[in-house]
């Protein structure tokens, strides 16, 4: 897979979020996330915190980047 395109739109998050949901549902009585959706939902969670719409993933810890790179559209 090619680098993203920086900035990444929290658009495009938030579809990779869903791609992930989609192959990889909760589980459990608990509903457990998996920790790819959880990584991606912590960042689009401290995206609506901070009111930003985009983020440049090399600005990520290497397994939250990993998880958003793994997710993204080709």
């Amino acid at each position: 897979m090619a680098p993203p395109v920086t900035p990444i739109r929290i658009h495009e998050l938030e579809a990779a979020i869903n791609r992930a949901r989609g192959h990889e549902p909760a589980s459990g009585a608990e509903a457990r996330l998996s920790d790819d959706v959880s990584r991606l939902g912590a960042i689009y969670g401290e995206l609506i915190f901070r009111r930003h719409t985009v983020f440049d993933a090399d600005s990520l810890p290497a397994q939250d980047r990993e998880a958003v790179l793994r997710w993204l559209a080709d």
